[in-house]
């Protein structure tokens, strides 16, 4: 069994903080199976760049959008906007 874990996105005219291109996954145009098919192809040929991607998501994940921690920041943020 193929296990892939990664993340492709298409853009459609604006950035996203989700994915990191060549790091946490791949970017690709909108409406492009062409450059759908080649990263793919480029993961399923590759288990190493597979498995680090998945951990580099995975711990962009846990860095950014763990909702401890964000509730953290956000309760701080406020605490010093309130003086």
């Amino acid at each position: 069994m193929i296990r892939v874990t990664f993340v492709m996105e298409q853009h459609l005219g604006h950035r996203t903080f989700y994915e990191v291109d060549g790091e946490t996954g791949f970017h690709v145009p909108p409406d492009d199976s062409d450059a759908v098919a080649q990263a793919l192809e480029r993961l399923l040929d590759d288990p190493g760049l597979r498995r680090e991607m998945g951990q580099a998501a995975r711990r962009r994940a846990e860095a950014h959008f763990d909702a401890r921690i964000n509730t953290a920041r956000l309760v701080a943020l406020l605490q010093e906007a309130a003086g």
